[in-house]
């Protein structure tokens, strides 16, 4: 395994001297090869999502040696669809998380059919779930139907060089985009039987506007990948998909967000870009999205509240997932998502410090923990809720694991960059050499 040394920007370079310049050089990490650093990068986001899957295939956890055993032979039509889209990135990541070369066929459909078993063996002690045995088929169809997509991705990857080196560039912040989509989901969950929630998705379409603009300005558009058109649409259409369970019930207000995403990304596509010293654009696009990121999670803490208060109530479990299962797993995976979204936001603001991870997770944790402090005090005083330590908790974690998902996300980039520089100068040193000859 070859390892190599990030080279800082000329803008570093020029710092180098000062106090600040001698501390990046002492925490500046090696690079791995871009193979390793793939496999790491895919590795958390494959347990980040193992934890999506287990919250929603498992909710509310309410597991008894008593439970009734409720197998069924078969389940909904729309569950089993859900099935096989909740197992297809499985599918997708887990032949990315082997450095050396892909496994088998065999082998990632024995794995996916492994988390199948124990998952419909754990829904055997779910006091208010059945076990469907059809699902056993869906969730390794789901793997499959990923594993098929990834030789797909992987030959249009190789068949234009010029499209993956740009994709390959803008990784960080493209990776925010992904990180938002299910918090956009979950909100979704609950807009059609608690209306307030839908206004919540008006910072989350302008957020989500900010940042394809600024993909747009600095990477697709200078490329001719997309015109500002085409990426407009893009963004009202990745909206419309990510907020699918409340645009099947009410399609009109999910429509109009759509069209708010479209509106932005068009109009702040257009502006003027303003190039300097250096390159990486990450920081001035955190700070004019961060508004939007804030008034997401204040409306989280202030929209429950605005209709009355009630006594105060905290206890050391989950609270407020009763009622149907989809509530519960919104519950429970809201926390997961916003705050994974948030720990990545806040590692990505300090990417260009060049901490080491145990720095930033360290700062990334006490920062989450204070918003969720702000959300559980909200919490505390809703009729219907009340304070979970257990969310405390969980929110915590959750923004740490984005964190690490950024962490790893930068070193991908980084092994990339210096793989490519090194071809090039070996192109060069080769062509030196011919010319001698």
């Amino acid at each position: 395994m070859s390892h190599h040394e990030f080279v800082a920007s000329p803008l570093q370079n020029q710092r180098s001297s000062s106090r600040s310049g001698s501390r990046r050089r002492r925490s500046r990490p090696l690079l791995r090869s871009t193979a390793e650093s793939r496999a790491r990068l895919c590795l958390v986001l494959l347990v980040y999502y193992v934890v999506v899957v287990a919250v929603v295939a498992l909710a509310p956890f309410g597991f008894s040696l008593d439970a009734d055993v409720r197998v069924v032979p078969t389940t909904t039509l729309v569950d089993a669809v859900g099935s096989v889209l909740l197992f297809l990135p499985l599918g997708f990541l887990y032949p990315l998380t082997r450095p050396r070369r892909d496994p088998p066929r065999v082998q990632i459909l024995a794995w996916g059919t492994l988390i199948a078993v124990l998952v419909m063996l754990a829904q055997l002690f779910e006091a208010d779930r059945e076990t469907p045995l059809i699902e056993l088929f869906t969730a390794t169809l789901g793997v499959a139907i990923g594993m098929e997509l990834l030789g797909v991705v992987n030959r249009r990857m190789r068949a234009s060089t010029r499209f993956s080196g740009r994709l390959s560039l803008e990784l960080p912040l493209v990776g925010l985009i992904y990180m938002l989509m299910p918090v956009v989901l979950t909100t979704s969950f609950g807009a059609p039987r608690d209306p307030e929630r839908a206004l919540l998705l008006i910072p989350l379409a302008l957020l989500a506007a900010r940042l394809f603009a600024a993909v747009q300005q600095y990477h697709f558009g200078p490329a001719g990948v997309f015109s500002d058109a085409a990426m407009s649409l893009i963004a009202g259409g990745w909206l419309a998909v990510a907020s699918f369970p409340a645009f099947v019930e009410q399609p009109l207000p999910v429509l109009v967000v759509a069209l708010v995403a479209a509106l932005g990304t068009y109009h702040w596509s257009r502006r003027a870009v303003v190039h300097g010293l250096d390159r990486r654009f990450e920081g001035d696009a955190l700070r004019a999205a961060s508004p939007f990121l804030a008034a997401y999670f204040l409306g989280v803490a202030a929209l429950p509240v605005i209709g009355g208060v009630g006594p105060w109530h905290m206890s050391f479990g989950l609270t407020g997932a009763h009622g149907e299962l989809a509530d519960q797993i919104v519950a429970l995976l809201e926390p997961i998502t916003s705050f994974a979204m948030l720990g990545y936001v806040l590692a990505e603001w300090r990417g260009r410090r060049e901490l080491p991870f145990r720095a930033i997770g360290l700062r990334v944790a006490g920062e989450c923990l204070g918003v969720a402090l702000l959300l559980e005090a909200s919490r505390a005083v809703q009729p219907e809720a009340g304070a979970s330590l257990s969310t405390l908790v969980l929110s915590t974690i959750a923004g740490v694991v984005g964190a690490r998902i950024y962490h790893q996300q930068r070193e991908r980039v980084r092994s990339v960059l210096i793989h490519r520089r090194e071809k090039r100068r070996e192109g060069t040193a080769l062509v030196s050499l011919r010319s001698l000859r």
